[in-house]
């Protein structure tokens, strides 16, 4: 056999083995942060929360899709809101706190305060960029620190599940870090081939995204009803709410 076809399996398999050891450490470090950090969640700026909750209910949207929705902070926020919840994270851990949040609220004095009882929440065991959700099904979808733990391959894949799954006119609120320029990898980094960055520390992944980057990839692939930047201890984050068209 020619040295190529050689070269071009062992390349394939070594893929392959990458992909798998990606995944089981991106499992492990989510579940193993989330039986320590109980209840955990980056902070969205509250206008872009409330102008995407104002956007929902305006357009009678019943159900958000919260992807990677880690301990349940949002989850919960959205679901006191009156919207039916997706919630989609890789971690079982992540998911049971998630689970016992929203269970709990329908015990709390505070939801009978303020006349509010959750709406019905779904929790499903999934890893992104797949979704388990038909074409065309999706009225609206929440991301908040998620797409930056992808590689590039599977980012540009998440954004063509995005579009797959959305109605049409249907809403989407992404808060993500960002930078004006990448930072120089290290000792503690190693770059993978399609130039993602696996962080050897926290065992995941991180494709980092200059702002002028991340918009690209927005405005491509959805109209952008509002984008806002954020300086916050020192670290640049940025807020779309799109739409598909």
């Amino acid at each position: 056999m020619p040295s190529t076809f050689i070269e071009g399996i062992y390349g394939l398999w070594n893929n392959l083995l990458l992909k798998k050891e990606i995944r089981r450490k991106r499992i492990k470090t989510w579940d193993s942060f989330y039986m320590v950090n109980l209840v955990w969640g980056r902070r969205i700026p509250q206008f872009y929360l409330e102008r995407f909750t104002s956007l929902c209910k305006q357009r009678k949207i019943e159900q958000i899709i919260d992807a990677g929705c880690g301990s349940g902070l949002y989850t919960t926020y959205f679901s006191l809101q009156g919207f039916k919840i997706v919630a989609i994270d890789v971690s079982r851990t992540g998911l049971a706190l998630t689970k016992h949040l929203v269970r709990s609220l329908h015990f709390l004095k505070l939801t009978k305060a303020i006349n509010v009882e959750p709406s019905i929440v779904n929790f499903i065991k999934g890893e992104l960029p797949h979704f388990p959700v038909a074409d065309h099904k999706a009225q609206a979808i929440f991301v908040n620190y998620i797409l930056h733990q992808l590689t590039h391959k599977e980012l540009t894949a998440c954004i063509g599940e995005f579009r797959r799954i959305l109605q049409n006119e249907g809403v989407i609120l992404i808060h993500e870090p960002c930078g004006d320029k990448l930072l120089p990898p290290n000792e503690t980094v190693e770059v993978l081939e399609d130039g993602s960055w696996f962080l050897k520390k926290h065992g995941v992944v991180n494709w980092n995204l200059t702002r002028d980057q991340l918009s690209k990839m927005m405005t491509d692939n959805f109209k952008v009803l509002s984008e806002g930047r954020l300086e916050e201890n020192g670290k640049s984050k940025i807020t779309f709410v799109l739409e598909k068209s």
